[in-house]
């Protein structure tokens, strides 16, 4: 598969965890650290997927694996806290920023460098990910939920950068299954040292089966959008593989306004304006994937 298309597909894969983030969190009204305890407690199946395919621990690369897990951890909580504030596509629209650290990162820590199509290609995604994350009051700000994003977005960084470097050791396969483990660890550490947070947790779990629906739902759609990231960012550039995030927002978008009339906590801004916006960040989206495809 063209690393590029895989990139894609994942990222319309993360739109849809996206809403279930919005939805959940704006249903049952929990923290954003107990609802990722909770929705992190599904990756104990990848113990048994470990077993059954035969993986062997990755002993040189662990603590990197470790690290990932937590700084993974804390760049999703200062995304849920950003979601609990703002229409979910706006916020997948600031984390378009993050590119530009993992550009920088991964020039510097990597060597990584792209061709002038390449180039084009990036700043054209990332102008559309900029357009869709201003809006027009007295002149242009930044929605205060952002700098919660911005925050996230550099540690995303350091994650899809780290993520390029082991991938040269580990198989897409195994970077899933052992960060997905990693993670599960870390959120196991804080069910058990943290009172608060693990009674939220059992009050979610006490709950009908409509929660358990919704984790099932996105621990399906994020390791296989998460999958195929990471098999876009061991066969291609990782600069590009996160820019593509930039077609994110317009599935999320996309999904809100298609379920928004049944759901009503997905309801957003559909004015004119609006869509004149996303629209125009579309055209972006698009002259940026014909320029990135110009020269694979």
């Amino acid at each position: 598969m063209n690393w590029i298309i895989a990139a894609v597909i994942g990222y319309a894969l993360f739109s849809g965890t996206n809403i279930i983030d919005k939805l959940f969190l704006s249903r049952y009204k929990t923290t954003p650290l107990a609802y990722y305890v909770f929705a992190v407690t599904p990756s104990m199946l990848f113990i048994p997927a470990a077993i059954i395919l035969g993986l062997k621990i990755p002993w040189p690369l662990l603590f990197i694996i470790m690290g990932l897990g937590v700084v993974f951890i804390i760049s999703i909580l200062l995304y849920l806290k950003a979601m609990q504030l703002d229409d979910a596509s706006n916020i997948m629209a600031v984390w378009q920023l993050s590119p530009v650290f993992v550009l920088i990162l991964s020039h510097i820590l990597l060597g990584e460098s792209l061709t002038l199509w390449s180039y084009i290609g990036f700043f054209l995604l990332l102008l559309a990910g900029f357009f869709l994350s201003i809006e027009h009051t007295q002149g242009i700000r930044i929605k205060k939920a952002a700098l919660l994003v911005l925050a996230a977005c550099s540690l995303s960084a350091v994650y899809a950068v780290a993520v390029k470097y082991i991938s040269g050791t580990l198989t897409p396969v195994e970077i899933l299954v052992w960060s997905r483990l990693a993670t599960f660890m870390a959120t196991t550490v804080i069910f058990f040292t943290m009172p608060k947070i693990r009674r939220e947790v059992y009050d979610i779990a006490k709950r009908s089966y409509y929660p358990y629906v919704l984790i099932m739902t996105l621990f399906i759609l994020g390791n296989a959008g998460f999958f195929l990231w990471t098999y876009s960012v061991a066969k291609g550039s990782v600069s590009i593989a996160s820019v593509l995030g930039a077609t994110q927002p317009v599935f999320v978008f996309i999904l809100a306004l298609l379920l928004s009339r049944f759901v009503q906590e997905l309801k957003e801004d559909y004015g004119r304006a609006v869509l004149i916006k996303k629209a125009l960040a579309l055209l972006f989206i698009i002259a940026g994937l014909v320029a990135l495809n110009w020269q694979v």
